[in-house]
């Protein structure tokens, strides 16, 4: 989650989720998959579109109506206000539909919550 109403993926995943039938969704909060059900705190958010960036293996998701932020539901932020690290290249990562953890190249823009 990048803000409440986009979510960041890998191209794989996208490709993954364009070929499925039906509507696209997104689940945030959801901590631990069980056949028991959803948690309490997960969130359902359906997604309109997938827009690549360019020279990217990176996806951004447009949701229909943002997510809630709370203490299972976060965006994606670079950590303390104070810690200035602006212009600083990092690196964004995590499991996709092939890889355990794949990794990709950010520049860092502004501070969080800007």
């Amino acid at each position: 989650l990048i803000h409440p109403g986009y979510v960041i993926t890998a191209m794989s995943c996208g490709i993954s989720v364009l070929k499925r039938d039906g509507m696209m969704v997104a689940v945030a909060g959801e901590g631990k998959v069980t056949p028991l059900g959803m948690s309490p705190y997960t969130q359902v958010r359906r997604l309109l579109k997938f827009k690549v960036l360019p020279k990217t293996q990176v996806v951004i998701g447009n949701l229909e109506s943002p997510f809630e932020i709370t203490d299972y539901v976060r965006h994606l932020c670079r950590g303390q206000k104070d810690f200035d690290n602006e212009g600083v290249n990092c690196q964004i990562s995590g499991r996709t539909n092939i890889s355990w953890s794949e990794g990709y190249p950010v520049t860092v823009a502004e501070k969080c919550g800007k």
